[in-house]
This record gives structure tokens, sequence and C-alpha cells, in this order.
């Protein structure tokens, strides 16, 4: 709730939470696209997969027309549910179809398979750290660090990648 709570400014609208063991999804909402029905995170129909999605996804409607015709039934008017109806139909191939700015993180709860993921220039910003216990992720930094297991130390190494190669 405290890395949450640091991105309120971010998203004032709405904020949500799913809880599945040790993995925890939280959200906070700038309502844009179906303002009162785009509450995060969002399960597919079965439950088995949650997604919680920033930014943008500019060909949604094309995308959602074709997944309606395929059968899929759809309980909102958001882009972030097209990604979810995407995966059930493509696996990991469904970032193919994305045209946007975003990032995500969707739970398959079927495969305990956790996918973070962000458009390919990085213009909605997607940090994470990882190590042998644990994978924290958020799109802030200064709402990662609310985490109280993540290090606040310098990596001279990525220091040395970053003043090198500029990125």
């Amino acid at each position: 709730h405290a890395m949450m709570d640091k991105m309120q400014d971010r998203g004032p609208d709405d904020a949500g939470t799913y809880f599945a063991g040790s993995l925890a999804l939280g959200f906070r909402r700038l309502a844009i696209i179906d303002i009162l029905g785009g509450h995060q995170p969002l399960s597919d129909e079965s439950e088995k997969f949650w997604l919680v999605l920033n930014g943008e996804i500019y060909n949604y409607p094309a995308l959602r027309q074709e997944l309606i015709t395929k059968g899929h039934h759809f309980k909102t008017q958001t882009d972030a549910e097209v990604v979810l109806h995407l995966y059930q139909d493509y696996g990991l191939d469904f970032l193919q179809n994305l045209e946007g700015m975003f990032a995500f993180a969707l739970w398959d709860a079927q495969s305990k398979l956790l996918i973070l993921g962000r458009d390919r220039l990085g213009i909605k910003p997607l940090y994470y750290f990882k190590d042998d216990k644990r994978v924290c992720f958020a799109s802030s930094l200064s709402s990662l660090f609310c985490h109280p297991d993540i290090p606040k130390s310098l990596d001279p190494f990525a220091l040395y990648d970053f003043l090198s190669l500029r990125y």
C-alpha cells in the first residue's frame, strides 16, 4: 500500500489490489478510457489471468472487434481488457499485436507466470528489482523504493553502463 500511496498524485481516480499467495498487484488509476468500468487489477472471466496496465493501447478498438468475432466477451470498455484476451489467444506472442505506450504486469495464475512488459521505446516506465527471493516492480522509482527490501545503494556496473551507453 505504501508503494501505491507514493503514486496517488499520478492516479487519483481509483485504486485496487489483488493478492494471491505471495503475489500482490496494486494499481493507481487516472481514468481516461471507460471512466466508470476500468477498475484494476482486472481479471478475465475465469479469474485465471490478472492485469495492471499503465498507459494506452492505441489499436485496442480494432483488436477488441477482432476478439469479439472470435467469441470473446468483454465486461469493460477498457484497452486493458483487450490485453487479457490477447494473452488468452496468443500466449506470449500477444505483445506483437500491441501498439501504444504502456507498461504492464500480467499474472497467469494457471501457469504461475508473471509477465512484465512495456512498449518498445519505454515511454511508460517499468522499474523492477529481482533477487533470489522476490521480484518487485513499479512504474516509478520512488514507488519501488518504498518497499522495505529494496536496496537503496548504487550499482557501479549499472552506472558505468549508463554513462558509457547513455541508457
